[in-house]
Formats: structure tokens, sequence, C-alpha cells
């Protein structure tokens, strides 16, 4: 019986440290990434250029649509277009071994871009250039592993630009 008492306060100690967490975060501002705000001349966009069906501009087409963007087929029948004005994606060795084989290697992806008023052609944001940058260990044992690593690595880092973009996209609003 006294065990249970133990078992008891043990849960109740628990449940309180999990509300200090959970009144803490909620103190600090902290709060689970959503959608994005974008400015209302953005309500639909055409995106022009990327390569429609890549992985960065399928994230990108649907960022977009879970922040209440119509994406549009047309810039006739957009208020806004997102031009992607380049996009580079590409992998160097930072390191060798001794039989010569890399042992590590860089991958980077980078886009530039700028979106205008599709009506006025006015800039809404000047070209803007984000890049994003992985290292990895190649494995000399493991070639499938080491694909499969890089191409995991590739999708987290279109993610991580297309976050980038709506973050400077939802600074228009500001």
């Amino acid at each position: 019986m006294a065990s249970n008492g133990y078992h008891t306060r043990q849960r109740n100690l628990w449940w309180a440290v999990l509300w200090c967490l959970a009144a803490s975060l909620a103190g600090c501002g902290f709060h689970l990434r959503g959608p994005v705000h974008l400015p209302p001349q953005m309500h639909s966009t055409y995106i022009q250029g990327g390569g429609r069906f890549s992985p960065l501009m399928t994230d990108l087409r649907q960022s977009l649509k879970d922040s209440g963007v119509s994406v549009v087929d047309g810039p006739a029948q957009a208020s806004a277009v997102l031009r992607i004005l380049g996009q580079q994606a590409d992998k160097r060795v930072l390191s060798v071994g001794a039989d010569g084989r890399p042992r590590e290697s860089e991958l980077y992806s980078r886009v530039r871009f700028d979106v205008t008023d599709a009506k006025s052609g006015k800039p809404l944001l000047s070209p803007q250039t984000l890049e994003v940058r992985r290292d990895y260990l190649v494995s000399v044992t493991n070639v499938l592993g080491t694909a499969s690593d890089e191409a995991f690595a590739r999708k987290q880092m279109d993610r991580d630009l297309v976050r980038m973009m709506m973050m400077r996209l939802e600074a228009l609003t500001r």
C-alpha cells in the first residue's frame, strides 16, 4: 500500500513538471509553426520559372496554398507574380581519404526570386537570394545509404528554402 502512495506522488510530480514546462513555453511566446500571413496583394499568385514539378516548386506551391494563397496557372489571373530568377543545387567534396575517395561532402542549394504586382509590374519584393548548405560524411562501405542520406538532405534543404522564402514574403506585411 505504501508503494501505491509513492507512485501517486511520483505521477503527480511528473504532471506538475509537465504543466510547468507547458506554462513556460506559452509564457515565452513559443508556438508551433502555422500558416504564414502573406500580404493581400498575393491572394492569387502565379509562379513563373523554377521547373513546375521540381521538389522545391512543389513545396513552395503547397506552402502558398496552406497560407490561403490561390496559386493560378497564368499571370492574367494573378494579382502577384513570384518569379524564380535562378535555382542551383550542387555538391562538392570537402575532404578525401588517403585512398583518394571522398570522405566528406557538402550539398548546397540556392534560389533567387522576386515578387511583382501582376497588373502594374511594380516590384513588391526586390530580388532575394537564399542559400542552404549541408555537410555529410560519405560512407565508402555503404554506398546506397550515402545516396539515400543525400536524397533526404536535399529534401530537407528544399523545405528549408521554402520556409525561408515564406518568411521573406511574410515580411511584406510589416
